[in-house]
């Protein structure tokens, strides 16, 4: 019989990496947080990526010196239901993990924040050094960047997650990247596919 975890990570399609070692990581869990981990709600990844980052569980074996994250977040209209596409690769550019998420109704720059704000989650699974976020998005790149200003309350409070997530590593570049890359390509499909309930 399957357990909670085999039932997410198959239905996510996860690598024997990242399966070996997310259950490494489950494993290290007090047997009260590892049960709350399997059987509560909100699902298994919203609760375990939230004690990763709080720094309540950590991976022994975060090799990597750098890791590279291309997000992508969207609406259908917008504002309207939104949906977010993350796509992780190791220091080798080997793909160590994909998300794909509905979020509700929001804004589409609302939804680029909120799937940088995974992606840095996912990254401090195997990285606490270096990483390195592409995202189509001008807007939220000069934002994280500094360079232009916030003016919507919404996006101050997301810029607010976004640098909680920065001081998990020692280093977080962003960087602006054309849609036609392949890994955004992507990204954008996996965003699509959630909206599409795929």
């Amino acid at each position: 019989m399957f357990s909670p975890l085999d039932r997410y990570l198959t239905a996510n399609r996860a690598s024997s990496y990242r399966r070996a070692s997310l259950t490494s990581r489950v494993g290290q869990l007090s047997t009260e947080n590892r049960d709350n981990l399997l059987d509560g709600n909100p699902p298994l990844v919203h609760v375990f990526h939230k004690w990763l980052a709080k720094g309540i569980i950590e991976s022994k074996d975060m090799i990597n010196t750098y890791v590279t994250v291309y997000t992508d977040g969207a609406c259908s209209g917008n504002p309207g239901p939104g949906a977010i596409g993350v796509i992780v690769l190791d220091e080798n550019n080997q793909e160590v993990t994909t998300w794909k998420e509905c979020i509700g109704d929001t804004t589409n720059n609302k939804a680029e924040y909120k799937a940088v704000i995974r992606g840095l989650e996912l990254a401090a699974g195997i990285c606490r050094r270096k990483v390195i976020c592409f995202s189509d998005s001008q807007l939220l790149v000069k934002q994280l960047n500094r360079a232009w200003r916030i003016r919507d309350k919404e996006l101050v409070k997301l810029n607010i997650e976004v640098n909680d997530r920065v001081k998990l590593f020692e280093e977080v570049v962003f960087q602006h990247v054309s849609r036609n890359n392949q890994y955004i390509t992507k990204a954008d499909r996996l965003t699509k596919d959630a909206l599409a309930g795929k």
